[in-house]
């Protein structure tokens, strides 16, 4: 197994190539682990070029979306082969992630703009993850179904940059003296 990692302050996107077995899972916790300290909120794993992908791997991937999501982040896959999408579904987990098509889609699931105030980011993080609970977003091309599950994702995406823009500008109006 392959790992390259690309890292722009809060976001860091890991490609993964190769085989993702029990052996390349303890490295691959390793690496993740390593990669997801130090401010890192946003992880966007690319599947495109796993050839095989073991059960070990969906260990790591719990693991990481817990860490995250206690940091107010967000853990995306994208470009899942049909194989590893398998695995997850048969694990019945495949609805505990965020599964983008593309790394674009992945970009497109970030939040513009973060408010700045801790709990303002915390709430628009909460809203998110409750529109997009159990979304797992097949390529829209298979199935007629893929429309509605990607439109309900954007929907989600953009109710919380309205909800993150409101209180951003409540936040900038003059409180009254009581």
């Amino acid at each position: 197994m392959e790992v390259k990692v690309d890292r722009q302050d809060e976001l860091v996107t890991v490609a993964l190539l190769g085989t993702v077995d029990g052996r390349a899972a303890v490295e691959l916790e390793r690496i993740l682990l390593e990669t997801a300290r130090d401010g890192v909120r946003f992880l966007v794993i690319d599947f495109s070029a796993v050839r095989l992908f073991e059960g070990a791997g969906i260990r790591v991937l719990i693991m990481l979306r817990r860490k995250l999501d206690a940091a107010q982040g967000m853990l995306i896959l994208c470009a899942l082969p049909p194989h590893v999408h398998d695995v997850l579904d048969v694990a019945g987990l495949a609805g505990q992630f965020t599964i983008v098509p593309t790394g674009a889609d992945a970009l497109a699931c970030l939040p513009t703009a973060a408010p700045e105030d801790s709990e303002q980011r915390a709430l628009a993080h909460r809203v998110v993850r409750l529109l997009t609970i159990g979304e797992s977003l097949p390529d829209p091309g298979l199935t007629p179904s893929a429309d509605r599950r990607t439109s309900s994702t954007t929907l989600a995406h953009h109710v919380a940059d309205l909800l993150s823009d409101a209180l951003d500008r409540e936040s900038s109006l003059p409180r009254p003296d009581l």
